[in-house]
């Protein structure tokens, strides 16, 4: 496993040492407040992931830029187990039992996340830590633990609002595109079919996909076929970025006119810029766009932009927020423990104004609702790239961390 801990990533050099860290003079007085990334290898892969962590570290050096909290500066702790359960296990009881921390950012979506219940069950119960899983619209992950919380709007909600505002535009046949890979889309996927029924609608197409852009196969004009012979009314894609950006490039090529439409997961630069001509008309689900003019969201635009992320979408976003909570948490309470934390979310957390908005708890647990907005795209000038581009900037960025010293990606 491989571990880097660090407290601050200045653009000159970034101190690493494995057992050894050299903080800057004013935290002599007062210990860092120390926050865990459990970030499993194979998240390194993939766009979700890279973008993930450098939201994350980038929210890091903001707030220490601006003296820390209550003059308490971040100290991320960063392992990187290997993709196995009990690595993942171990990977957790090592950041709370040799670093001390009171509470991890969990960089999966509900991979592994039975894993990191069992090693938080098998820690003395004043040592468990605060868990937050940004990159997960599942609410199964709050079921799991007390100890578990999310960031972005769960998939349930997101089906329901689509199927409200389809039949708003009155759609009456609906055909949905989802990845069968991970269980959350498959879920959403069905939670949709139910709230479309629900409103009088039919689904006259359910076409799963078991591949995607990193596994080397791209084409998806068989599924798209099949559908565009269905003749549906809407056509919900749901999926990650890399896959929905070539659905939507490749409906174009085959004369699919049918209107497409997802959730939080389009809100990304890959899906803006690799969709083609065909995203004219298209439309999302989404907590923020990086053109809103609100000081929240113009600061976290440029704070990302600085890492060469031009269009910052959901996922980095909501790992930007992950920290930001935690270090809001900690502001107000003395107490960094995992308990500690836990209660304070419970009495202070709607306060928090983030990047993905307000979460409204509900009462008891750390379920949450957020505004969701339906984003319309018109697209007046658009750049028909194929690239991963997020995925390429994100990599730059780690690649200049490296060069500083700091290897974020070390096997």
């Amino acid at each position: 496993m491989t571990t880097t801990r660090v407290m601050k990533l200045p653009v000159v050099i970034a101190l690493i040492l494995s057992c050894i860290i050299v903080l800057p003079n004013k935290s002599e007085a007062a210990q860092p407040i120390r926050i865990g990334v459990c970030f499993p290898m194979d998240m390194a892969e993939n766009d979700v992931g890279l973008v993930g962590l450098v939201g994350a570290l980038t929210k890091v050096e903001v707030i220490n830029d601006a003296g820390g909290v209550n003059g308490r500066l971040i100290e991320a702790v960063v392992l990187r187990p290997d993709n196995s359960p009990s690595a993942v296990q171990e990977c957790i009881r090592e950041l709370v039992e040799t670093h001390g921390v009171g509470s991890i950012l969990v960089l999966t979506s509900i991979l592994f996340a039975d894993e990191v219940k069992n090693a938080l069950d098998d820690l003395d119960p004043e040592k468990r830590p605060l868990c937050v899983f940004p990159l997960s619209i599942d609410m199964g992950i709050e079921r799991l633990s007390p100890y578990f919380i999310r960031i972005l709007q769960d998939s349930g909600y997101q089906a329901e609002i689509l199927a409200e505002y389809m039949s708003a535009l009155n759609h009456k046949t609906l055909a949905i595109i989802y990845d069968n890979r991970f269980s959350i889309l498959r879920t959403m996927g069905q939670s949709l079919a139910v709230h479309f029924r629900a409103r009088g609608g039919d689904i006259v197409s359910s076409q799963p996909y078991s591949f995607g852009v990193f596994s080397g196969d791209e084409d998806f004009t068989a599924i798209l076929d099949e559908v565009k012979s269905r003749s549906p009314d809407i056509i919900a894609v749901l999926g990650y970025p890399e896959e929905v950006a070539q659905i939507i490039y490749q409906s174009g090529t085959i004369g699919l006119a049918t209107r497409l439409c997802g959730g939080t997961s389009w809100n990304s630069e890959v899906v803006f810029t690799g969709s083609g001509q065909n995203l004219d008309g298209c439309f999302f689900l989404g907590s923020f766009l990086p053109e809103d003019l609100t000081p929240r969201i113009e600061e976290f635009v440029s704070e990302v932009q600085k890492t060469g992320i031009d269009y910052p979408g959901n996922e980095i976003a909501a790992s930007y927020d992950a920290v930001g909570l935690l270090a809001f948490l900690a502001g107000k309470t003395e107490d960094d423990s995992g308990s500690a934390l836990l209660a304070e979310f419970h009495r202070s957390a709607s306060e928090y104004e983030m990047v993905t908005g307000y979460m409204t708890l509900q009462p008891n647990t750390t379920r949450f609702i957020k505004d969701i907005n339906i984003y319309e795209i018109e697209m007046i000038e658009l750049i028909p790239s194929r690239k991963l581009r997020q995925s390429i900037n994100a990599r730059k960025w780690l690649d200049a961390k490296k060069r500083q010293g700091t290897n974020y990606l070390e096997e």
